[in-house]
């Protein structure tokens, strides 16, 4: 029997992950980020949490935005490699931190008019400390924020009585990119054509590498019910990290994320929103 390219098997392995999720910064912030400390990270998703910019009672106006995701499940990263368009291409790294934070019973019983309900497993509504810093000092609902870490165990302790140390530190994602070429194919006259292997994501007259593999995709666990990424230029070895130049060494990051360009600079483009970090949640057995 022919192979119809589908199979009836049934598989052990019945992920289920729902929609793919684009996070990018705020529109245009290339403009308010040109010239500042590149140990400022661009937040994505960027912006401001949307119970701040509605200005209800208890929330910081300057409260960062986060992507909500169910705790405890399974969430895909894609993250993009930044390269511009000179041939060969030209990469900027660029490392990324991941923030998890818990939102309360108060987030959700109040949601912003005409979003949805966030979800929410710190279940208590009552307020935090006094910010005493404000004009008129005010409380605020708490709204916890981690770092994902990875754990180094430690020498095993000579003593059965000393206790054995485990030393967490936070986990940032440097995305290397991965030179490969594109497979080849048959035209209908014969003749040798190449493949490629991606569409429709970014401008291959601004990105040479927009037809490529341009995301390294990885998973981990949810540890609250947002998930926030940070995303920062490497200090050189002696702990510079220079500035956001977007008409510089930051070129690409601009074009990557696509928010409008970099006007000061004359980089204006399109905001592309099927670019940036792509997410997915679900479950993975």
């Amino acid at each position: 029997m022919a192979d119809s390219g589908a199979s009836s098997a049934a598989s052990m392995v019945d992920a289920q992950f729902g929609n793919v999720i684009v996070l990018l910064p705020f529109e245009d912030f290339e403009d308010i980020y040109e010239g500042q400390s590149g140990e400022i990270p661009v937040a994505l998703p960027g912006g401001r949490d949307s119970h701040a910019a509605a200005g209800q009672a208890g929330y910081s106006p300057d409260l960062q935005k986060g992507q909500p995701v169910p705790r405890g499940c399974r969430i895909s990263v894609g993250i993009p490699v930044c390269s511009d368009n000179s041939q060969p291409p030209e990469f900027q790294l660029y490392r990324y931190w991941l923030v998890f934070r818990d939102r309360n019973l108060q987030d959700y019983r109040n949601p912003v008019a005409l979003e949805p309900r966030p979800p929410y497993h710190y279940a208590r509504q009552s307020l935090g400390p006094i910010d005493t810093t404000l004009a008129t000092p005010a409380p605020r609902f708490p709204i916890d924020a981690r770092y994902h870490c990875l754990g180094y165990e430690q020498t095993e302790p000579a003593l059965a009585t000393q206790a054995a140390i485990l030393h967490l530190y936070p986990e940032v994602i440097v995305v290397k990119p991965a030179l490969v070429d594109r497979p080849l194919y048959r035209d209908a006259a014969g003749a040798r054509q190449t493949a490629i292997l991606q569409q429709g994501i970014y401008n291959p007259a601004l990105v040479k590498t927009a037809e490529d593999c341009m995301r390294l995709e990885f998973q981990l666990d949810a540890l609250g019910d947002e998930i926030i990424l940070l995303a920062q230029r490497i200090p050189d070895e002696e702990g510079d990290f220079g500035v956001w130049a977007f008409d510089g060494n930051d070129f690409a990051f601009s074009n990557i994320y696509g928010r409008g360009g970099f006007s000061a600079g004359g980089l204006s483009h399109d905001v592309y929103v099927n670019g940036g970090i792509r997410i997915a949640t679900g479950s993975n057995p």
